[in-house]
């Protein structure tokens, strides 16, 4: 890479000063490497694929336990709708229907195992009256 550089060239008689235009050969700056971010790309797609990942992941186990959390529920309703308690175990007010005897638990013990039974069956009286 050539320059051009203008510089005064003095002369023995201080009259007169002349410019003097010279060429000088100047080395080229070496190119400067051009900076690589692919590295960096590629840790933030991977960053961002990583937490979608795990939030689908969340996401879905949550759908499997709400999922999960219903048909449990659903069963267990319909096992004390059906007199069955819950697992064999009852609570106060459940409905009670096992071997032809039908009614309502009002007393537990043993946690829920042994009870009292309210017939359905074997007449009728008014639990409480208009007035009360």
């Amino acid at each position: 890479m050539e320059k051009l550089i203008l510089r005064k060239k003095k002369n023995s008689k201080k009259s007169n000063d002349e410019i003097e235009a010279v060429i000088v050969e100047v080395p080229a700056p070496e190119p400067q490497p051009r900076k690589n971010f692919t590295w960096l790309w590629v840790v933030l797609v991977g960053v961002v694929l990583g937490i979608w990942g795990i939030s689908s992941y969340q996401s879905h186990q949550a759908k499997i336990a709400r999922e999960q959390f219903v048909a449990d529920s659903i069963a267990e309703q319909e096992m004390i709708n059906s007199g069955k308690g819950r697992n064999g175990i009852y609570q106060v007010g459940d409905y009670y229907d096992r071997n032809g005897i039908r009614g309502v638990v009002f007393e537990v013990s043993d946690g829920g195992r042994r009870g009292k039974v309210l017939s359905m069956d074997r007449g009728q009286t008014c639990w409480c009256t208009s007035s009360q």
